[in-house]
């Protein structure tokens, strides 16, 4: 495993959040979950994750909403669910 490795899932699902998660870890990856989508974009940028896997529609905003404003400041990958 390289060193990226961190990833940020935003997903108010939160069974399949925890499925992911679970997932993801078992497999050499460092994951941080959040459940809802308005504090997204400050999370990405305190926290640098290698790869944002995004929920398309979520509760309190639009997962492209939160694409767009991230694609001002970060160029990482994002993954839309």
């Amino acid at each position: 495993m390289s060193n990226s490795n961190k990833l940020l899932i935003v997903e108010d699902d939160e069974s399949l959040a925890s499925l992911l998660q679970e997932y993801l870890q078992r497999h050499g990856f460092i994951v941080s979950l959040l459940y809802k989508g308005s504090r997204a974009v400050e999370t990405v940028l305190e926290t640098k994750p290698d790869l944002v896997i995004l929920d398309l529609m979520l509760p309190d905003t639009s997962g492209l909403d939160i694409c767009r404003e991230l694609r001002t400041s970060w160029r990482g990958p994002v993954l839309m669910l």
